[in-house]
């Protein structure tokens, strides 16, 4: 499945979850997840679903959550709900959760589909097996954390780090919300890369013996002007 772009062809992975669209901030707040669902309707009813590969990303858990944010900001998350608000007032404070971030029912379970959906993404950009990665529900829920930056790994620095062995998706050899088998996975990226090699060998192949036809096609041009100016150099 591909996205067509100036005759050329790119590979999109789109992931979504039908749960995403039930959570509600609040009343007036301009995040609705409701609009991921809408969006979902139309790839369906536009038939755009046809050019890309779609699947149900997995539940980030904790212990992936805390590579990226500390264990106090996981836990504050896991733990903070409407009726308990008033309890850990400094901490919203200092994680910057209450207006721009609402607290609001499942906060949790949702952020664990916003990023499980956008690591999902992440792995297949990072082994170059898509184009364009699509997910709507990510970062909506964009509250600041206090960690240490320099234990945090920045998007932008680690484009090549996310070095993960397992990746989340569904597929029928996988089942739904499974992990894809390691060894597996690890043969597929080796021989996608002795292709990629074996492609770029018969390419430079190519380009010399192109090379070496027009230096046989400019050797037969200058003989032959010289042997035309012999000719008319002769009396």
């Amino acid at each position: 499945m591909a996205y067509s772009q100036g005759g050329g062809k790119k590979k999109v992975c789109y992931y979504y979850d039908g749960d995403i669209g039930n959570y509600y901030c609040e009343q007036g707040h301009p995040m609705k997840p409701h609009r991921s669902r809408m969006t979902h309707n139309l790839l369906l009813n536009y038939g755009s679903y046809r050019k890309m590969e779609i699947y149900r990303p997995h539940k980030a858990t904790a212990g992936e959550m805390t590579k990226y944010h500390s264990d106090k900001y996981i836990k504050f998350l896991r733990s903070i709900r409407p009726d308990n608000m008033s309890e850990y007032s400094k901490q919203m404070q200092s994680f910057n959760v209450g207006e721009d971030c609402p607290v609001f029912d499942g906060l949790f379970e949702f952020c664990q589909l916003s990023t499980g959906g956008s690591l999902a993404g992440a792995v297949k950009l990072n082994w170059q097996q898509t184009d364009m990665a699509v997910n709507w529900a990510g970062r909506l829920h964009c509250d600041e954390d206090e960690e240490d930056p320099d234990k945090r790994i920045s998007i932008r620095a680690s484009d090549k780090q996310l070095d993960c062995d397992e990746e989340f998706s569904d597929s029928e050899d996988e089942g739904e919300g499974g992990r894809r088998n390691v060894a597996d996975h690890k043969k597929g990226r080796k021989k996608a890369r002795i292709e990629e090699d074996k492609k770029e060998t018969e390419d430079k192949k190519a380009d010399v013996k192109e090379e070496d036809k027009y230096k046989d096609n400019s050797g037969e041009k200058t003989d032959s002007k010289g042997a035309k100016s012999e000719q008319l150099s002769k009396p």
